[in-house]
């Protein structure tokens, strides 16, 4: 949801009271399974009680599957590889927003969120990686003399943010930047 078109009363902006431990870990190992590599299913079995939170609240808003969860586990492997990002929990969830963010934009509604849908959508993951790496790419060449604004842990993190509030103003990432800058520049906090 963009930030620029939400209410001050969304539904969105209400969560239940967070769950009690064993409730947490049990919608928590809910979406372990649902996992379909080793790769994920490590990653997410070494997440701190915080990132476990993150990750169930997140699945909140985003219907999980596998297959949706193996995609961001590979665009988090490229963007370490790449050097945009640290292969962790939070990352991951960073990538799995950025698929997610980034299908919405492109006008994919309610059958996006069936798993078929993703396993047929092997060249819509293309596009997502693609989109990807041109937003990194071009935040890359705005930042060359400038340093990431320091809210942003890594350029994955960036992508995630601009494609859930920078796509739907319809801005560069470059403008979002700038904006970022403008922002933090005037800051009262």
């Amino acid at each position: 949801m963009c930030l620029a078109s939400t209410p001050k009363q969304s539904p969105r902006t209400f969560r239940p009271s967070s769950p009690k431990p064993h409730e947490l870990n049990q919608l928590y190992n809910g979406i372990i399974v649902m996992a379909k590599s080793m790769d994920t299913i490590s990653l997410l079995k070494g997440a701190s009680l915080q990132e476990k939170r993150g990750i169930v609240r997140l699945s909140l808003d985003v219907p999980l599957n596998g297959v949706l969860m193996e995609w961001a586990t590979v665009l988090l492997k490229n963007a370490v590889v790449l050097g945009d990002a640290p292969f962790s929990v939070h990352m991951w969830k960073n990538a799995l927003l950025f698929i997610w963010e980034t299908l919405k934009s492109l006008g994919y509604g309610p059958e996006s969120k069936q798993e078929a849908f993703f396993k047929a959508g092997q060249k819509i993951f293309h596009f997502v990686g693609a989109r990807y790496l041109a937003v990194v790419q071009e935040a890359k060449r705005f930042l060359a003399v400038r340093p990431l604004p320091f809210f942003f842990k890594g350029f994955l993190c960036f992508a995630s943010h601009y494609a859930k509030h920078g796509v739907c103003l319809g801005i560069t990432p470059t403008d979002y930047l700038k904006k970022a800058e403008e922002l933090f520049r005037h800051r009262s906090f």
